[in-house]
Parts: structure tokens; C-alpha cells; sequence
């Protein structure tokens, strides 16, 4: 299944004219630059972080002394890699990754670059097979994390429900599996700060971070300090469905069911999106609808921050929405109720 970065949700979303456009620009420039306020972290804090090492197309397919080096220090390792447009051509040309491969196959990643391996940089590190991963949300009022077991796209695009939810009030950590507390409150622990360089909330590093977990320890992988990503007010919904409300508001409207690309000649305004999960594809039907209500996802899955920023409500994780609802019914959203009308 393919996956998708905050980046290009937000970029489809100010393609399409949907949204704030000044704010979509900041989330997307805050995308592209996680890395050096990760190192900011790193240093300042000793944050665990992915090591990049960067090189030239030429470096990694004609294997310069650089690369020989960097290949042979991770001797039988798998590896991520990354490739950024140069200044040049941001414009034109779109990044690049891929995770989990040899050398070798790093080799020919970068030569099939299009239109050339010489318009693009290259970052490679050490690939992190995550056993459990997580997001957490560092706001004014308190912390909230969200983990599962397995791949970090299980979290942002919002494949299954199995999510572990915890809060932490800047004292005390509560959370729906104790099994994983010990690693989640490392997690949230790994985040406290007094340096002024930062911005703080009651001791703790300010924003929305996502971390990697293995037997080998930690690695923070994004830090977003926008208000768009670090912002959220998080409300459980009960009645005809039971779910996470990550988007609040309140709405009426026609279901409308959506399952894949062949029902989005279905949507009409003014209806309610009931899905399984969002991707990009579906950002033309979002400026349609007046609410969302998904089977999976957290409160920090992609479709959830999307309708955040679009002002609409929605409901994650309800498990059965396209089940139990049905092209026609008319649902109501109201202070944390979901009434069948």
C-alpha cells in the first residue's frame, strides 16, 4: 500500500486551492527542514536521531572514497535514502525515499533517478526496523501520544485501528496498554527541556514529534512546531458509533460511503465521508463535505490534521463506520454524540 508524507497532503491540498494557503506553505516548508531542527534537538538535549550522511548522485554509482567509507562503518545494514531536488529544481522535480535496502539497491535507486541523478542530493542512513512507533503531540494544555506495534505509516495514514493512546498532564502519564508504558513514558521523558533556545511548555519540548522504537532504543524522526501539527483538543465520541473526535466541531449531513477511487462520483456537498482511511486522492471531495468519520487512524493520522486545518469535524478510529452506516442515512455530529437521525 502506498504511503504519503505530510508534504504531499499539503501540497495536493494547495494545488486544489483547498485550505489557507499560508499555512499549508509553512507545514510543508516545516516538513522539508525536520532534520536540522532534529539536529537542533540532538544537540541541545541528546535527542536520538537518524545520522544522515549526504552525497552526490556521482558519489553513491561511481562509490567515491566517501561512500567506501560510509558502506563499510555499516557492514550487512539496511538502509534508507533520500533524494532532494537541488536548488535549481525544487520547483520541477519531487523528492525521492525509499527504506529498508542493500547497497546495492541503494546503487540503483539513484540511477534511475528521472531526468537525471545529477539534479538531486543524496541522503542515506542506517534503516531503523521499528517494533513499535509513535507520535507525540507536546501542547499548552497537556501531552498526548499515540502508539502502535509495527511501521509508523500504521499511525499517519491510518491502516488499522489498533492504536494505543496515552496522556500525560506534565506529572502523570495515563494510557489505554500498560504494556507499553514503560517504552512511552522513555518517550515522552526523552523530551524534556529547559533551554531557552526551544520553546517550552511546563518542561517539555513544544510540538509534534514521531519516534521509532526496536531493541536498540529510540529515534526521533520528525519535530514540527506548527500550530497546524502541535495544536489538538482531543474529545471521545459515543452513541450510534464510538470513536476519537480529532477534529472538533459540529456537523449534519447525508453519509455518503466511500471505499476506494470507484465511489468518488458519489460525493456530493454538504454530505459526510464516511471511509476506512484517506489518502491524497481524496482531497478534491474534502472541500465538499462537512465532516469525516473513519473506521482506523489516530488523533495524528493525516486525514484527521487535514480536516483540522479545513475547520471540519471528524471521528477516528470507529472501527465499524462503513459497516454500520450506509449510503443515505443521515448522521449528526454533536458534542461528542453521533446521532443516527
Amino acid at each position: 500500500m502506498a504511503t504519503y508524507s505530510m508534504s504531499q497532503w499539503m501540497t495536493a491540498m494547495k494545488e486544489q486551492g483547498i485550505g489557507h494557503s499560508e499555512r499549508l506553505q509553512e507545514a510543508i516548508e516545516n516538513d522539508l527542514t525536520k532534520w536540522e531542527r532534529l539536529k537542533k534537538l540532538n544537540g541541545i538535549i541528546g535527542l536520538p536521531i537518524d545520522k544522515h550522511t549526504h552525497f552526490s548522485a556521482a558519489d553513491v554509482l561511481h562509490y567515491s572514497q566517501n561512500a567506501k567509507n560510509f558502506f563499510s562503518h555499516y557492514k550487512n545494514a539496511r538502509f534508507s535514502i533520500k533524494a532532494e531536488p537541488l536548488e535549481d529544481f525544487k520547483e520541477q522535480l519531487p523528492r525521492h525515499r525509499q527504506h529498508g535496502i542493500t547497497q546495492q539497491q541503494c546503487v540503483e535507486f539513484v540511477r534511475l533517478l528521472n531526468p537525471a541523478p545529477e539534479n538531486y542530493a543524496i541522503s542515506i542512513w542506517e534503516y531503523f526496523d521499528s517494533t513499535l512507533s509513535g507520535t507525540i503531540i507536546v501542547g499548552k494544555e497537556q501531552i498526548i501520544v499515540e502508539a502502535v506495534e509495527g511501521s509508523h505509516s500504521i499511525l499517519t495514514q491510518g491502516f488499522q485501528g489498533n492504536v494505543v493512546q496515552a496522556w500525560h498532564d506534565f506529572h502523570h502519564l495515563q494510557i489505554s496498554d500498560e504494556r507499553l508504558r514503560p517504552v512511552v513514558q522513555q518517550a515522552v521523558d526523552a523530551l524534556r527541556c529547559n533551554d531557552s533556545c526551544v520553546s517550552i511548555t511546563n518542561g517539555f519540548v513544544q510540538g509534534y514529534f514521531e519516534f521509532l522504537h526496536c531493541e536498540k532504543g529510540f529515534r526521533f524522526i520528525d519535530y514540527n512546531a506548527t500550530p497546524m501539527m502541535s495544536t489538538l483538543d482531543v474529545k471521545h465520541v459515543d452513541g450510534i458509533l464510538k470513536g476519537t473526535m480529532a477534529s472538533q466541531g459540529s456537523c449534519k449531513g447525508r453519509v455518503c460511503v466511500v471505499r476506494d477511487e470507484t465511489d468518488f462520483l458519489k460525493v456530493k456537498t454538504g454530505d459526510v465521508l464516511v471511509t476506512p482511511m484517506t489518502d491524497p486522492r481524496f482531497v478534491p471531495l474534502l472541500k465538499k463535505v462537512v465532516g469525516i468519520i473513519t473506521d482506523f487512524g489516530g488523533v495524528t493520522c493525516h486525514a484527521a490534521i487535514i480536516a483540522r486545518e479545513l475547520g471540519i469535524p471528524c471521528v477516528v478510529g470507529t472501527g465499524s463506520a462503513t459497516k454500520v452506516l450506509k449510503d443515505g442515512d443521515v448522521v449528526e455530529m454533536k458534542e461528542g454524540n453521533m446521532i443516527l437521525r
